[in-house]
């Protein structure tokens, strides 16, 4: 397996990627957005390769508080279904870590949707506890 930053060739097996999780996004929206986030040294987008297969991918990004140390986001984190559980995840994760490391920040922190007891456990294996538990409000504009 090859962790390697994501790329627009990419795209169409990411989007299934995301669809797998109930996030389904089209390619050119993608690719689109991929391209901005390229011009962005605050923001990483990796995938795991095997065998010329993503097999899954992460987005991270640098966030800046103004009563609080900057860290990680892990904006997205996704393996796929038939891949689960034999160490992607992880290998994907550690690389989101090192990045937050060589950018001298040190916490990542991440959601995850409360449904999702398998992923709970594997990042609780990982490190990771929770430390608050709330709402996310959205108004469309």
């Amino acid at each position: 397996m090859v962790i390697r930053p994501m790329e627009p060739g990419d795209a169409a097996q990411v989007c299934a990627l995301c669809e797998q999780l109930g996030y389904p996004v089209a390619a050119e929206s993608l690719q689109a957005s991929l391209a901005r986030v390229a011009l962005l040294s605050d923001h990483l987008a990796c995938v795991a390769v095997e065998r010329q297969e993503v097999t899954g991918f992460f987005h991270a990004s640098r966030m800046l508080g103004l009563f609080e140390p900057a860290w990680v986001e892990v904006k997205g984190l996704v393996v796929s279904e038939e891949r689960r559980g034999l160490g992607i995840g992880a290998a994907l994760l550690r690389a989101a870590e090192a990045w937050a490391r060589t950018n001298r920040v040190g916490e990542v922190r991440l959601g995850c949707r409360i449904t999702r007891t398998a992923a709970h456990g594997f990042y609780e294996q990982m490190g990771y506890r929770i430390s608050k538990t709330q709402h996310r409000f959205v108004r469309v504009l």
